[in-house]
């Protein structure tokens, strides 16, 4: 006979001692953030000046509602967020930004700060919890374009965000920042001149991008996406669309005569170009690219994608005409790269022949130019880039 009273006595202990997994607690697990922004407490946190002739721009990069809906809704990006007036001169908001500093210290961490106005005229808030009030502002931590945590402040005394380790301790719980560094244009400069060391080494690995560049884009988004969730030693990049490198001092975008002559010249200082860098460097320079720097100097370089392409004489299909892995230099990591990454692509029979349906067609002021496509031209770029820097960046 079933003893009822005692299966039923048995359940409740079991309920009571958690042991139903329906009560147990959501798991908490990190976002993995693309890219994180090497600190320096000599660097702003966030940039106060558009027109610094450096762009001084530090951890926290202040954006607009437009930008946000691209990082969610276009580009389905995994970042965090902070809803904040970041100018306020309020006594409330700096403990908020002195816990926000501690954890940046110790993270490396890069984020975005959205002023709450942006939020105004009833436009979309992704469930965000968006206060103007001062003491109430919100930390959120995208994955993939969807909201997946966010914690708001309960005014100035709020312990989670006034106390430096608690903040830091919920930070770390559920945000994971990739090795892949950017930096300053003060922090490239004292590197490649030799009066700080990035990493402690007398060696580094840099990558110079574009954040309007479709490349630059396409590479962030698909090959170093899946690269930087994985582990690294430390590497480094620095956004050249900024006033006094590619765009004007004045905090536009279009382009003059003097930013088009500042950005040659940065080009052609840093070796980008053959103008000063003769071996390794390609044309009048080009992003992305990667260098790697031995005591300043550049070791090795590597470029994605920029390759010309031209259509053949049966007018349907197009032939690389001009590329970087063109099998006129040396590399060192090529010694160690697998044996069917491709590295000189005249030598390709399929890349004499591209078909119709791996390139496209621009008509640009009267002239017709031919573009590979990013994800038929990632099958051989990504593994050279892979190779290069699987032998730079340590483990």
């Amino acid at each position: 006979m079933i003893n009822f009273k005692a299966l039923f006595f048995a359940s409740a202990a079991l309920f009571l001692s958690g042991g139903l997994t329906s009560c147990a607690k959501d798991e908490v697990t990190p976002v993995r953030l693309e890219f994180g922004r090497k600190y320096d407490a000599a660097i702003p946190l966030w940039d106060l000046d558009t027109t610094s002739n450096t762009y001084l721009v530090g951890n926290v990069k202040k954006i607009g509602y437009t930008d946000l809906t691209g990082l969610i809704e276009s580009r389905k990006q995994s970042f965090v967020l902070l809803i904040a007036d970041v100018n306020t001169t309020c006594l409330c908001f700096s403990y908020l930004r002195e816990s926000l500093i501690a954890y940046l210290k110790v993270s490396n961490a890069f984020v975005y700060a959205i002023n709450p106005t942006e939020f105004n005229g009833g436009v979309k808030n992704y469930d965000l919890k968006v206060s103007s009030a001062e003491g109430y502002e919100t930390v959120a931590i995208f994955e993939k374009g969807a909201l997946k945590y966010q914690r708001q402040r309960n005014g100035q005394d709020d312990a989670w965000s006034k106390d430096s380790a608690t903040f830091i301790s919920w930070m770390e719980a559920r945000v994971s920042v990739s090795s892949m560094l950017y930096i300053d244009l003060k922090q490239l400069e004292a590197a490649v001149n030799g009066t700080a060391s990035l990493n402690g080494l007398d060696q580094f690995t840099i990558g110079f991008f574009r954040d309007r560049c479709t490349d630059c884009r396409y590479l962030s988004d698909n090959f170093l996406l899946t690269y930087n969730a994985g582990t690294h030693g430390e590497s480094y990049v620095i956004d050249c669309d900024v006033p006094g490198i590619h765009d004007p001092k004045d905090g536009t975008t279009d382009p003059t005569t003097e930013s088009k002559a500042a950005w040659t010249a940065f080009k052609d200082k840093y070796g980008l170009s053959t103008t000063t860098n003769t071996t390794l460097g390609y044309g009048s320079g080009y992003v992305p690219c990667f260098q790697n720097r031995q005591n300043g100097e550049i070791r090795d370089m590597e470029v994605y994608v920029n390759d010309d392409i031209s259509l053949n004489a049966d007018q349907s299909t197009c032939s690389i005409s001009d590329t970087y892995w063109d099998g006129s230099r040396s590399h060192e990591f090529f010694d160690s790269a697998k044996t069917d990454v491709v590295k000189d692509f005249k030598q390709v029979a399929a890349l004499k022949a591209i078909s119709k349906d791996d390139y496209s067609t621009i008509v640009y002021e009267g002239q017709t130019y031919y573009s590979w496509n990013h994800d038929k031209a990632a099958i051989y770029h990504d593994p050279l880039l892979q190779s290069f820097l699987d032998y730079y960046v340590a483990k």
